[in-house]
């Protein structure tokens, strides 16, 4: 009677561990989704922000960015009177 006990807790320990390392598996590829944002402003506010040549919004925008690469930022606003520009 008493060797059948130790089989069923195996087993049973067996599960709970593997139930165990799938819940730890699955938070660590949680962790991974990181949502990475910029915001880029301007003053005045309005401006067209291009990155890489594509054009994403006016100031102020917010766009998802990937960790890596480099970046082309153009910023492209009208003038105005009163910003000490020279008109010709």
């Amino acid at each position: 009677m008493g060797g059948s006990t130790i089989p069923r807790m195996n087993k049973m320990m067996r599960g709970i561990l593997g139930i165990a390392a799938a819940g730890i598996a699955a938070m660590g590829l949680m962790a991974g989704c990181v949502e990475r944002k910029i915001t880029i402003g301007s003053e005045p506010a309005g401006a067209l922000v291009y990155l890489n040549d594509v054009e994403v919004g006016r100031t102020p925008v917010t766009v998802p960015f990937t960790w890596y690469g480099d970046y082309d930022v153009r910023l492209r606003a009208e003038q105005t009177e009163g910003t000490g520009a020279n008109r010709v």
